[in-house]
Formats: C-alpha cells, sequence, structure tokens
C-alpha cells in the first residue's frame, strides 16, 4: 500500500508500479532552493520477450544527487533568463545493462479532466533548462542493474533561493 505525504499530490502520480511511500523531498540550498524527489518509479523494461532488470531506488537516487550540481547550473542559468523561474522536470531514462544511459526524455503530467477540480502540471518555463537537465541525465553512469534494463522515472522541483 501506497502512503502519501503532503507531496504525495505532487508527486504519487510519478509512482506508477512501486509500492513504496512518498517522501517529502529534501532540500539543498546555495543560491537556489532545489528538491529531489523521494520518489523515484522503477520498473523493468517493457515488451514481450525484453528481460527485467532491478536496480535499487536508493543506488539510482545516490548517482542523480552525485551528480546534481550539473543540473543545478541548467537551472542557475535559467534564473540568469528570469529570476521567477521554477517547477519540476521529471525525467524518464533507461539504464542498459552496462549502467550507461541510453535513452532520456522529459514527460509531462496527463492532463486531468475538464471537470476536474485539479489542474494538470505545467510545463516547466524554460525549455532551455529542461533540455539541459534532460541532456545531463544521459551522461549518468549506473552500476550494472540485475537481470537487464531499467526504466526510471525522476522528477526534479527547482524554487527560487529565499
Amino acid at each position: 500500500m501506497m502512503t502519501m505525504s503532503r507531496w504525495g499530490t505532487i508527486f504519487g502520480a510519478m509512482c506508477i508500479c512501486c509500492g513504496g511511500a512518498a517522501k517529502e523531498p529534501q532540500s539543498t540550498t546555495t543560491t537556489v532552493e532545489t528538491r529531489t524527489s523521494e520518489t523515484v518509479t522503477v520498473t523493468g523494461t517493457e515488451g514481450a520477450g525484453k528481460t527485467v532488470g532491478t536496480l535499487p531506488r536508493e543506488v539510482i537516487q545516490q548517482v542523480v544527487r552525485a551528480n546534481f550540481a550539473d543540473m543545478k547550473k541548467c537551472y542557475e542559468e535559467g534564473l540568469g533568463r528570469n529570476t521567477n523561474l521554477k517547477g519540476r522536470i521529471t525525467t524518464k531514462f533507461v539504464i542498459e545493462t552496462d549502467g550507461s544511459v541510453s535513452r532520456a526524455d522529459e514527460i509531462h503530467a496527463a492532463p486531468r479532466s475538464a471537470s476536474s477540480s485539479e489542474s494538470s502540471e505545467p510545463l516547466f518555463a524554460d525549455p532551455q533548462v529542461v533540455s539541459c537537465v534532460v541532456a545531463k541525465f544521459r551522461t549518468l553512469k549506473f552500476p550494472q542493474p540485475d537481470g537487464g534494463k531499467v526504466t526510471v522515472v525522476y522528477p526534479l522541483v527547482f524554487n527560487p533561493g529565499d
């Protein structure tokens, strides 16, 4: 059963096939406040005849956090163009059997019905920041997954510092 904190409303939709709990993101503060989500979806590669791989969430988070400074630079460049820039960038990427990332793409929340009181997630306002962050995911190197390729959905939340 999946439990949700106050961030579960924001990040819970990303947890499409995991049984873990959504937790409040941790913050890192320098010139910008950056939250990396504790909710990371990890699945085996889809499709008939393909091997499903596994890699612990903690390992994935550790690799992303170790390389987060480069992603934060992308955001800081965007802040130079727009001092109010904020939002979430959710990246779906594939970790190959050798630990390299073969594909990374930004994904968006599905639009909600017109009758819903909640709005869909807006696109991140600066496409250059999105492209830069997604490109950084493509350069990540992970330990070799057990049993095959692994697909990951990883949201990052960016907010200007106080």
